[in-house]
């Protein structure tokens, strides 16, 4: 817990880098459905994988 109120600190702060800083943080959850997205074509359309 600490460490994630350390890290928000963090983003919310005027650091340098702090636009990839928040990227980082970010690319996870636009990634992450993409990837489901993907997966589930190859469920469906088993000719493609």
């Amino acid at each position: 817990m600490g460490l994630a109120l350390f890290l928000a600190v963090l983003a919310d702060r005027l650091i340098k880098g702090r636009e990839i800083y928040q990227t980082f943080l970010i690319w996870p959850y636009a990634v992450a459905p993409a990837i489901a997205g993907i997966l589930w074509l190859f469920f469906l359309i088993p000719e493609l994988a």
